[in-house]
């Protein structure tokens, strides 16, 4: 099964590195299609969001380095990158709550915009 090429426009166009997922997935579209429909289940996002909202740099961390990890396996580099950014600045234990509030809202605007292509294209 191919995946469908609109899905797959509209994800490399979002962000995504479909030569970096396709090696990854050894070519299998179908594969590749069916976690990425799974993507917006994750709720690593919800937790990094209120982690950030209270402040605490540990549960901040954990999320974001989840996050991070999903969206490297899936190849989604535009939600990668800032949550890679956020990992790191959170990685000490300390809280600047500008720089991770500024991070979380480019994450949320990009999250956001993933979800809803993918939502649209859901069976």
């Amino acid at each position: 099964m191919i995946m469908n090429d609109s899905l797959k426009n509209s994800l490399i166009e979002w962000g995504m590195d479909w030569d970096d997922i396709y090696g990854r997935f050894m070519g299998n579209e179908a594969m590749i299609e069916k976690y990425i429909m799974r993507y917006p289940d994750n709720e690593t996002f919800e937790e990094l969001k209120k982690a950030v909202a209270d402040g605490d740099a540990k549960a901040g961390f954990a999320a974001a380095h989840n996050l991070k990890g999903v969206c490297i396996n899936l190849a989604l580099n535009a939600l990668a990158e800032p949550a890679s950014e956020l990992t790191e600045l959170l990685r000490g234990g300390e809280f600047n709550r500008a720089e991770a509030n500024r991070l979380l809202n480019t994450i949320s605007e990009r999250q956001e915009s993933l979800v809803n292509i993918i939502s649209s294209y859901k069976k």
